[in-house]
């Protein structure tokens, strides 16, 4: 990433990536793709900051698709 390394933070570092969807995709997928991911991170940030387990990462996705109605 040309922003810099990887955190270790599961939730920056998707936020990060995050910036660059944003900024680099164009068209109609760059912007679902972007608020897929934005619905991702705030499902992370919501169930467990700190915590980047399997079965957090699981009831995150499903949030997310859930909040996009996928």
């Amino acid at each position: 990433m040309q922003q810099g390394p990887f955190t270790g933070d599961a939730v920056v570092d998707l936020a990060n990536i995050v910036t660059i969807v944003e900024n680099e995709m164009d068209g109609t997928s760059g912007a679902l793709y972007a608020i897929f991911l934005n619905a991702l991170v705030n499902a992370l940030r919501t169930l467990s900051p700190a915590n980047a387990a399997p079965d957090i990462w699981a009831a995150a996705l499903k949030q997310s698709l859930s909040l996009i109605h996928i």
